[in-house]
């Protein structure tokens, strides 16, 4: 890379990973799933994206696998890889990782109470790359418009196949017993979609 390439791309590393998640690389992955993270990041790089939902135990290095995918993402962004048509040609704009409780944050900020249907899809939203970690951690029980723009936003996305990557500590069975949550797990139970991965091992945190 030149001087000035080199700069960007660390500075989208620092702009969209946190410190602690920057030097984690591929070749970290656990052997297990390696495979099939490798194959849903090459995919990332066609028409036809092939997303994740990682379910692992706290600490066991979930939200260090969706910061290796945005890392290689942006690594051969950098590269030249051919980005498919419709992405957005900004960077920012191509990637976003979020929590749960931001998720659910930005679709209010974005929507009013008032709209019969929410325009959930903004135009940032529409093509870009979304990480969504720790679902469940921001979760409200209360059903209404919290429910509403969730189930609007997955449905987006699913309808659209768009790239989406979600880790949890919830297996599916879990996720489908929260109130009002049937038609949203049964779009990320997809594998059309999502591939489901358990992410193995204990907490990395122990100690």
């Amino acid at each position: 890379m030149e001087n000035q390439e080199s700069q960007n791309y660390d500075d989208c590393l620092r702009a969209l990973l946190s410190p602690r998640h920057i030097g984690t690389n591929l070749d970290q992955i656990d052997d297990q799933i390696k495979p099939i993270v490798k194959k849903s990041i090459d995919s990332l790089f066609t028409n036809h994206p092939r997303g994740l939902i990682l379910i692992g135990d706290v600490g066991c290095g979930k939200t260090s696998v969706l910061s290796v995918i945005i890392k290689e993402y942006i690594k051969r962004h950098f590269a030249n890889k051919k980005i498919p048509d419709g992405h957005p040609p900004n960077i920012y704009a191509n990637i976003k990782m979020v929590t749960h409780a931001e998720l659910i944050s930005k679709l209010r900020s974005e929507n009013s109470e008032n709209e019969r249907v929410p325009p959930i899809a903004g135009q940032d939203w529409k093509k870009s790359i979304i990480l969504i970690d720790d679902l469940g951690r921001g979760y409200d029980d209360k059903l209404g418009w919290n429910q509403t723009l969730q189930d609007e936003f997955f449905d987006f996305r699913w309808k659209n196949i768009l790239p989406t990557f979600i880790s949890t500590n919830y297996n599916k069975e879990e996720l489908r017993s929260w109130p009002g949550w049937e038609r949203i797990v049964d779009r990320i139970a997809d594998p059309n979609w999502l591939t489901a991965v358990v992410v193995p091992g204990e907490s990395r945190r122990k100690g």
